[in-house]
């Protein structure tokens, strides 16, 4: 029997009963979210991030704002990765959207002392032994962006982006995407999903994938991203174009960083991590953030058929191969997909009711990810959780490259 829909007072209970945890309590860290969407999707997608009231309603939502003020305020997040984006087809110039983003980012931490703006490693670690919520900022889609030496001083030098997801949805003059198999791709990425739909590559899960692979462009690029110390996020890379990012990556010394996925071996979409891969970020000592999406967690076993227990499954299955501190959590709220179900077994959160559908939640989510045996929990009176200190160690890393970077 399905479950009603949260509206009205519900939703406003939800956002209440979200907001009773201490923003100090730790909640760990979200990989990807973007609150500025309204700017990177235009008329396409409804709500503010200063607006009083979310647009979306229950987890169903895709393109509604699911993060403003309050409930980023309310999630008690220690570390959240602000993911700047500009969709090619929204009729405005790239940078234009993306500077009005980071314009809006800088009044929001203005007019909330709490949050920090960490533009290395070593002023997150700071920032949090202060008490402050950490916020880092990254880019996705390099094309028609990083286009020259100056875009890079202006966004990375002097406005502080220090994650690049390279690739994003479709291919470009950079490299190629990762494939969606659904027909999601036909609506995320016509031209390249049409191109290929029909070709019969596919790897040994069943997913098809991507012949096109990172251009010359494309390592030009990615090489003084390196140089600069910054972290290139992998996911969306098809594999052909991992196959020549990762031996860059690898001797530049930077840990493998998959900001938002799922595994492979269940969602059978290039879109996801594989075996392989995920064997390359545990040897590399890197970070997976793992997509809290019925759609992305589609046929994964666990003790209980609902989202949230299969979110659960892949946590302790990705904790297993690269350490459990180094699975997080890349939520993607305002991403265009939906999120996580009321959970068939109770877990005595306030998403038993609602499901999962904004980031104000995020502290329960992870308590419940605590509860199923699927996370560690930070230690008593710890500044900072497990988690935190995992994602910032490898992110020392990423941005002191080695002397031999390309």
């Amino acid at each position: 029997m399905s479950r009603p829909r949260p509206g009205g007072l519900a939703v406003a209970a939800a956002v209440a009963l979200a907001a009773i945890a201490s923003p100090a309590a730790l909640a760990h860290v979200d990989l990807h979210a973007h609150p500025f969407m309204d700017d990177g999707m235009g008329s396409l997608f409804r709500g503010r991030f200063e607006d009083s009231r979310l647009k979306a309603r229950d987890w169903h939502a895709t393109f509604e704002s699911q993060i403003n003020e309050e409930t980023l305020e309310a999630s008690g997040l220690e570390l959240v990765v602000v993911s700047l984006y500009a969709h090619p087809l929204v009729n405005a110039p790239r940078r234009k959207l993306l500077r009005s983003q980071l314009d809006r980012l800088d009044a929001f931490l203005k007019a909330h002392p709490r949050w920090a703006l960490a533009r290395s490693a070593a002023e997150a670690r700071q920032a949090r032994a202060s008490g402050k919520g950490v916020v880092v900022l990254a880019l996705e889609g390099a094309a028609g962006v990083l286009e020259s030496d100056e875009d890079l001083r202006e966004f990375v030098d002097r406005r502080g982006v220090r994650i690049v997801t390279l690739l994003h949805l479709t291919d470009d003059h950079l490299g190629g995407a990762a494939f969606f198999s659904s027909f999601k791709g036909l609506f995320m990425q016509p031209v390249s999903w049409l191109a290929q739909a029909f070709r019969s590559e596919r790897d040994e899960t069943g997913a098809r994938l991507n012949r096109n692979g990172l251009s010359d462009d494309g390592v030009a690029l990615a090489a003084k991203l390196l140089k600069r110390g910054v972290w290139i996020d992998l996911a969306h890379s098809s594999d052909e174009s991992q196959k020549r990012l990762i031996p860059l990556l690898r001797s530049a010394g930077q840990p493998l960083l998959y900001t938002h996925t799922s595994l492979r071996r269940y969602a059978r979409t290039e879109r996801a991590i594989s075996d392989a891969q995920l064997a390359e970020v545990a040897e590399s000592r890197g970070i997976v953030g793992l997509m809290p999406s019925e759609p992305a967690l589609e046929g994964t076993k666990a003790e209980c058929d609902d989202g949230l227990h299969r979110l659960a499954a892949q946590f302790r299955e990705v904790g297993a191969r690269i350490g459990a501190a180094s699975t997080v959590i890349g939520s993607d709220f305002n991403g265009g997909i939906a999120h996580l179900a009321p959970p068939a077994c109770p877990t005595g959160t306030d998403f038993d009711r609602t499901g999962l559908w904004n980031i104000g939640q995020s502290g329960a989510l992870w308590r419940a990810l605590e509860t199923l045996g699927a996370a560690p929990a930070a230690r008593a009176g710890a500044v900072a959780s497990p988690q935190f200190d995992a994602f910032v160690t490898a992110w020392s890393r990423a941005e002191t490259p080695r002397s031999s970077a390309p």
